[in-house]
């Protein structure tokens, strides 16, 4: 049985400030590439293949190279991985060419027009493969990039009420289909990671949101505990959850081979082409409905772009798939939920962590079914809002029923819905 508890707020005498609020307002907060640096601007080599095997890295013979530091896979002293759920994903490729600007080397010098100049005077070449570009190509497997069906998760999660499946007779089908993109974060600071030396030490810091996940990597490249501090952040919204590692070890590996301070920020069309994005999705739904227009059984299929490596997908996959149906009250439901592997950059963490575009996919599903009945979309949701013992799609139960009729009906009032809608409609 459950029940709603009255929260109280508790307030103290002041509020408390954060801590670099004020200067984040002002304009006058420094983030990471605005500060004073002495040392080496880092950049990274990148594969112009979609998919291939690296066949070498030519380096023009025209261009002076004596003053730039290179840093190949061979430079690092131990584990060529950044740890994730799956560990997949170089830190530097040395054979496997996955997607289009896959980091291959690492440079650095003393200015970055320099540096510029000395990464057009690079040239990969790689032996191409057949690449794996959309969702739609990789559940039909037309290229195998990844295990045997190129998934990387599979979840299935079924709730049955079996009375009324065998009513199929008398409900109507109603089948819909939708798909969402990829989404730029575009975070006000790009990411950015220097690696300093201190007595006889290597410390890294930068824009980033989890330490805990930069410290890891730099201990799997490394071998041994590297000191991580985080600076002031210019904004993530989880873009800066797990991509950091890599130019934490990055930005380590080339002060480790210079034994210089090297700092590598992304210039922002190349945080835009390469880190990562919010999963597309593809979503379908089939539905039973009833002559009162309830849906009375719902089985979903919701299928995630992983891109080139895993990351946090399967993490993703399992909100988006506790979300495909909303808090509806729906007796039987099948989802089946996958996340599946392209030749394009790796998708991660962006906030909401799979849950929007589920939640897109049955909100649209309601308003279409609403068309389809020859109804209105707020009738719809009001006759499928859970009550005291409906549960979730996971047959938990749903304490907040009587908070989420009220908050409906709060919200059509307050928005003056059906006047809208009527001139909407008109």
């Amino acid at each position: 049985m459950c029940t709603i508890k009255e929260k109280k707020i508790l307030s103290n005498d002041r509020d408390t400030l954060r801590r670099d609020g004020r200067e984040k307002v002002n304009g006058t907060l420094l983030y990471l590439d605005d500060k004073p640096f002495d040392g080496l601007y880092g950049g990274v080599v990148r594969s112009t293949t979609v998919r291939g095997t690296l066949r070498k890295i030519v380096y023009d013979p025209s261009f002076d190279w004596a003053k730039i530091v290179i840093v190949d896979p061979s430079d690092i002293p131990a584990k060529n991985i950044c740890p994730g759920i799956i560990e997949d994903q170089p830190f530097l490729t040395d054979k496997e060419i996955r997607f289009y600007g896959e980091p291959v080397a690492l440079i650095a010098c003393g200015d970055k027009a320099t540096l510029k100049n000395a990464l057009e005077h690079i040239r990969v070449e790689c032996d191409p493969l057949p690449a794996v570009l959309t969702l739609d190509e990789s559940i039909h497997k037309t290229e195998t990039i990844f295990g045997e069906d190129n998934c990387f998760k599979e979840i299935h999660i079924h709730k049955e009420s079996p009375p009324l499946l065998h009513e199929s007779a008398q409900l109507r089908i109603f089948e819909a289909f939708y798909t969402t993109s990829a989404q730029e974060h575009l975070y006000l600071e790009p990411q950015g990671m220097e690696a300093t030396h201190h007595e006889g030490k290597i410390k890294v810091s930068g824009s980033m949101q989890c330490p805990g996940y930069v410290s890891d990597a730099l201990e799997s490249v490394s071998g041994k505990k590297i000191e991580v501090e985080q600076t002031p952040t210019g904004g993530g919204f989880g873009g800066k959850e797990d991509y950091p590692s890599l130019i934490a070890a990055y930005a380590y590996l080339l002060a480790l081979k210079s034994q210089k301070n090297v700092r590598l920020v992304y210039g922002r069309s190349e945080d835009i082409a390469y880190t990562t994005k919010r999963h597309p999705a593809h979503i379908a739904y089939r539905g039973a409905i009833n002559k009162e227009g309830r849906i009375q059984s719902l089985s979903v299929r919701f299928e995630i772009d992983g891109g080139a490596y895993c990351t946090l997908s399967p993490v993703v996959l399992s909100r988006g798939a506790l979300h495909c149906c909303g808090l509806y009250d729906i007796p039987a439901i099948d989802v089946l939920a996958r996340a599946m592997a392209t030749n394009t950059p790796p998708s991660g963490a962006f906030r909401g962590f799979g849950a929007p575009q589920a939640l897109f996919g049955i909100e649209r599903y309601m308003d279409d079914l609403a068309l389809w009945l020859g109804s209105d979309p707020l009738t719809i949701r009001r006759q499928h809002l859970p009550h005291s013992v409906s549960t979730t799609l996971t047959d938990a139960p749903i304490c907040e029923a009587d908070a989420l009729r009220h908050l409906l009906e709060k919200a059509v009032k307050n928005s003056h819905y059906t006047k809208r809608y009527q001139e909407i409609k008109a």
